[in-house]
């Protein structure tokens, strides 16, 4: 037992003298850290791939770039090209070396700037590549590089709106063409820069401006009892342009119909601008069918003529009796199937004993004035004549009758009295049939004395004022 004591004893003693020995032996000096730097080369255009100058304190060892692997040549350097970055801006990135066994890893970060390459392409603003109707037409927008960016320069851009050349200084452009637009159109918008390369060559638009006036589209007349008309109504904006694949919340129409009365209706064909509207009843009577339509505050209005048809039937208006010598008015009146007055040119044609035939043709008249001749007595036959219809009536043609006013009382000094018919019935009529005027005699009693008319006595010897005689005229007595 005192020889194991011993033992154990002997062997702590000799383990803390050897760690006495050791720690009282110098410390080795550790290796440098080793160091990596990494920074661009150049500047950096969008689109183009970014190129680094990458340097280590060691050599012939690996280092990784933003992800990708390169070599470090004898002198601890490479040159490291890295994938396109197309935005512009700044950027973050970093190198590595890797750490090993002996030593830890390095990370080195840098920034470098990524600028916008030269315009090649125009970008009009949004909402800008149409104007209503009646506006100038807007170009605004930038000049990219390609990749989204504004581009770098500024160069001078010629901007071409339909025929209109127009300058500006890129890369923001803002600009407005002279005068308007006011017909719905595609518009030819053209943008060069200053070496003529085309930055842009696209259609803009004018669409379509605020609902101005309702168009109604309708035949300009139509025939009395036709069927019902359709019109159309086409909405349209200030300069006539029609809108087309539009909703419109509806319409209301009002239709006045002569002699139908007046019809309204609401909220007709709701939904579309395309509007069709049937006429509510035939129009049989002649004269003016009027439409309104209304859509919000904007209106429409048409006038269509109802014309007559064809005539179907005359009625003739004359007097009954009329005496020789006089003027009759003979009225004709051509109606359709509906009454309405119809006929374009009338004639008249009178006959009766001893006449052959007396046409007076009328053009778009109705009204004649017949002279019935002083000789003609009897029944006459009036037939009126239109577009192959014709009625027909008769007048009796009664003997001339002729007032004549009682002579004026001779003067004392003349000696002059009137005859009766009893005291010219005495002298009686000459042998050839004749009759010789007397102081006192009137034609009117020289008629009665005789059994004849003043009329036929007057036309039987010229005379053309039969209050008018002369004492000693020899007159030709007609028989009775």
């Amino acid at each position: 037992m005192k020889k194991f004591t011993v033992l154990l004893c002997a062997a702590f003693a000799a383990l803390f003298t050897f760690m006495f020995l050791f720690d009282a032996q110098p410390a080795l000096a550790a290796p440098p850290a080793p160091e990596i730097q990494a920074e661009p080369v150049g500047p950096v255009t969008a689109g183009e791939k970014l190129r680094l100058s990458v340097s280590s304190s060691l050599t012939e060892t690996a280092v990784t770039v933003m992800g990708q692997s390169f070599k470090l040549d004898a002198s601890g350097q490479v040159t490291a090209t890295i994938g396109v970055t197309t935005t512009a801006g700044i950027y973050e990135g970093w190198a590595l070396l890797p750490g090993t066994a002996d030593r830890e890893p390095v990370v080195v970060n840098f920034s470098y700037r990524v600028i916008p390459g030269p315009g090649s392409e125009f970008v009009p603003n949004e909402g800008t590549t149409y104007t209503r109707a009646g506006r100038p037409l807007e170009v605004a927008g930038r000049v990219e590089d390609g990749h989204g960016n504004v581009a770098s320069t500024r160069d001078a851009l010629t901007v071409t709106v339909g025929a209109k050349a127009l300058t500006a200084t890129g890369p923001w452009v803002s600009l407005r063409s002279t005068g308007v637009y006011t017909r719905v159109a595609p518009v030819p918008v053209l943008v060069e820069n200053e070496a003529g390369v085309v930055l842009y060559d696209e259609n803009h638009y004018v669409t379509i401006g605020r609902m101005y006036n309702l168009m109604v589209v309708h035949p300009t007349e139509v025939e009395a009892g036709a069927p019902p008309m359709v019109v159309e109504v086409v909405p349209q904006d200030y300069w006539g342009n029609t809108y087309t694949g539009l909703n419109y919340e509806g319409y209301s129409v009002s239709w006045t119909i002569p002699g139908a009365g007046v019809f309204h209706e609401t909220s007709v064909q709701t939904g579309t601008f395309a509007l069709s509207l049937p006429m509510p009843v035939s129009a049989t009577q002649a004269g003016m069918v009027k439409v309104h339509v209304v859509a919000g505050h904007v209106q429409g209005w048409a006038e269509i003529t109802v014309l007559p048809k064809a005539l179907s039937s005359i009625e003739l208006e004359v007097p009954d009796k009329a005496p020789a010598g006089s003027t009759i008015e003979v009225l004709a009146r051509g109606a359709d199937e509906y009454g309405n007055a119809s006929g374009d040119s009338y004639s008249l044609n009178a006959s009766g004993p001893g006449l052959s035939g007396c046409w007076n043709a009328v053009q778009f008249g109705r009204l004649f004035n017949l002279e019935l001749a002083d000789n003609l007595t009897g029944t006459l036959t009036l037939t009126a004549e239109a577009d192959g219809v014709s009625a027909a009536k008769t007048v009796t043609v009664t003997e001339q009758a002729v007032d004549v006013p009682a002579p004026s009382t001779p003067a004392p000094s003349r000696g002059w009295t009137a005859r009766t018919s009893e005291e010219i019935a005495t002298s009686g009529v000459n042998p050839d049939g004749t009759y010789a005027v007397q102081s006192g005699d009137t034609l009117a009693e020289i008629a009665e004395a005789f059994g004849t008319s003043v009329n036929a006595l007057a036309s039987a010897n010229g005379i053309a004022n039969p209050n008018i005689i002369s004492v000693g005229q020899v007159l030709a007595v007609p028989a009775p």
